[in-house]
Parts: C-alpha cells; sequence; structure tokens
C-alpha cells in the first residue's frame, strides 16, 4: 500500500470516497486546512531535505524537527517522516529480517482468535481496510508483533494504531514503526493490566488541579471521571475520537515530541469539550458521549492544534516529572493500604 496522498476535495456523486479514504465522511467531518500551494510545496521541500539527511538533522537540529512537526507533515511526506521520526528506520535497518522471521512464526490461538474478532471493526469504512487485502496486511502486523512479544501479545486497541500506519507508508516499514510505537512510546500501556494507562489518567487528573481547575470542576459537576474517556482516546492515540485531519494532527507531534502529547492533546480536546458542553447545557449522558467523541466543530484541527499549542507550553517537562512522581507516590500509597487490609 503506498502512502496516501490528499487530493482536494471531490464530488460526492462520482466517488464513494472522501480525501483520506474514508466512506461517507465527507458530510460529516470539518473541512481539512488546505495551505496555499507556494507554502505547502517550501514544506515538502523542506521535509524532503530533512528525510534525505535524517541523521544529519536529527543530530544537530532536533528542535527544528518538533517544530516543522508541530506545524504540520505534509500528507506525501508523512508516513516516510513518522517511520523516521520513530527510530522504526534505524530499526529495520538493523534488523532487516525481524519482520519476516516474526510472520514464519505462529502466535496463540488465543491471539489469532482475538486479533480475528477485531479486523473487521477496524476502520471498516476506510478504503484499504475494507479490502480482503488490506485486512490481511493488518492480521500479518498484529500476529508479528504477538510473536515479537509473546508477554504483550495483543490487545483491543492495538488494531486502530497499525491501522492508521498502513493508511500512511508500506507494510514492512509499518510493522516497525508499530513495534517502535508500542515498545517506546506505550510502554505499559498493553500490558501488565493496563498500569500504564491507570498512572497516566493519574497524572492526568493531577495536571487537571493544577492547570485545568475549571475544566475538572466542569467534569466533577458531571460527575465524569478521567477514567471514562482516557483508555478510548489514548490508546488508539485520538484516531476513534476526532476529525480525521485532526487525528493526523496529533500523530504528527506525539511521533516527534512523545506521550507529552497525551496530556497535552487531552487538555486541548477537554476545552472544546467544555465550550460545547456550556453551549449545549448537557447533563452526564449527553456528556459523557462528548467526551468520548468530540463534536467536529470542537475539534477542527486549526482550532484543535491552537490549543494544543497553548497547552504545551503551560504543561512544561519540569512540571510532568513533578507530577509523575506525585503520581508514583499515590500509586505506592495505595499499595501499601491494600496490603495492610
Amino acid at each position: 500500500m503506498s502512502p496516501a496522498v490528499e487530493v482536494g476535495t471531490v464530488d460526492e456523486d462520482s466517488v464513494r470516497y472522501d480525501v483520506w479514504g474514508f466512506e461517507n465522511r465527507v458530510s460529516n467531518e470539518s473541512p481539512h486546512r488546505i495551505l496555499p500551494e507556494k507554502v505547502h510545496r517550501g514544506r515538502v521541500r523542506k521535509w524532503r531535505e530533512m528525510l534525505d539527511h535524517w541523521d544529519e538533522w536529527k543530530g544537530k537540529k532536533p528542535d527544528k524537527i518538533v517544530s516543522r512537526a508541530c506545524k504540520g507533515i505534509p500528507s506525501e511526506l508523512r508516513g516516510e517522516a513518522w517511520y523516521c521520526l520513530c527510530g522504526a528506520k534505524s530499526l529495520q535497518s538493523l534488523y532487516p529480517d525481524l519482520y519476516e522471521n516474526c510472520r514464519q512464526q505462529s502466535a496463540t490461538l488465543a491471539v489469532v482468535d482475538q486479533i480475528g474478532r477485531d479486523i473487521d471493526r477496524t476502520f471498516p469504512d476506510h478504503i484499504l481496510l475494507s479490502t480482503e487485502e488490506g485486512q490481511e496486511a493488518l492480521r500479518r502486523i498484529l500476529l508479528a508483533y504477538a510473536v515479537y512479544q509473546p508477554l504483550v501479545g495483543y490487545t483491543q486497541g492495538m488494531g486502530f494504531l497499525a491501522a492508521v500506519l498502513l493508511m500512511h507508508m508500506e507494510e514492512d516499514q509499518a510493522f516497525y514503526t508499530f513495534l517502535m510505537l508500542i515498545e517506546v512510546y506505550f510502554v505499559g500501556y498493553f500490558s501488565d493490566g493496563l498500569k500504564q494507562l491507570t498512572h497516566d489518567t493519574e497524572m492526568l487528573d493531577i495536571l487537571l488541579e493544577k492547570k485545568g481547575n475549571s475544566l475538572k470542576k466542569t467534569m466533577n459537576k458531571l460527575g465524569v471521571k478521567s477514567l471514562f474517556f482516557t483508555p478510548q482516546h489514548w490508546m488508539s492515540l485520538f484516531s476513534v475520537s476526532l476529525p480525521w485531519p485532526s487525528v493526523l494532527r496529533v500523530w504528527d507531534q506525539f511521533l516527534a515530541i512523545g506521550p507529552k502529547i497525551f496530556f497535552v492533546a487531552t487538555f486541548a480536546v477537554l476545552e472544546g469539550v467544555q465550550a460545547d458542553i456550556k453551549a449545549r447545557k448537557s447533563t452526564y449522558p449527553e456528556a459523557l458521549q462528548l467526551f468520548i467523541r468530540v463534536e467536529p466543530a470542537q475539534a477542527h484541527e486549526n482550532l484543535l492544534t491552537a490549543r494544543m499549542a497553548k497547552w504545551s507550553e503551560k504543561l512544561s517537562p519540569k512540571l510532568l516529572l513533578k507530577v509523575h512522581i506525585k503520581a508514583d507516590e499515590k500509586r505506592q500509597h495505595s499499595r501499601k493500604s491494600k496490603s495492610r487490609t
């Protein structure tokens, strides 16, 4: 599967799919940002230069890479950029036979069955994932990872991550990129009882108390807890809860910056949800749905990325480290309390 290229708006009567390959999403998703042609060509040229000399840029100008990723990676180079940003290209060059070796081995029957049940439910409205070819490629990647890391195996949610990658790059590149995502960016999210997800949700609650008091008050008033929505947002990296252009912008920043973007994007999302709740005067049932699947108008890529830039400044590395330590202390205190009882 070749990387997807945005081709502009198309007549809905003449084609079933939008510019990202999704069926019937044109009418119910916010329009994506279309840059002036000169600006777009300039960004393509700059990214092409970086990707052609990646090790040099990564060693000497990592901040420039991050800055450009935050502005949005050109669609025709997005897959290649993600592949480089997370270190998958380097990994594949070191272990070129890893994917094939894993494919030659068999996962457990339980894992095979689990993956088989989820394949049909993974972006079934996408032009690639609605085909047998696309579904089999996704199956191969997930099975190969389960062989590579049998202690983790397969957990629901992994398929969405691998599928997004398949939409943007070749199958072997998608495997190595997926491996880096799970092993480096999502450490502990899909194993050991999802303890890292719980820990990071605790971090989010502490951050809300420190920097998002108004957001926290809205949640408390409605009886909405962070753990009600963080699994869906974070374990799919927002791919099932935001308009697609916004999903791609979150992924650009996540691959360039790392897990900090879990918190940055969540604060940006919650700000939009809060505005929607106030406008609608929502009660618990409707509000919970807004927290889980954000209304497109409140998650347009320009609006969302502007909010992300603001929250990225507020959620400094120093603050995140302090909050991480505090969440660790809370976890240890909870363990001691349980052991006493």
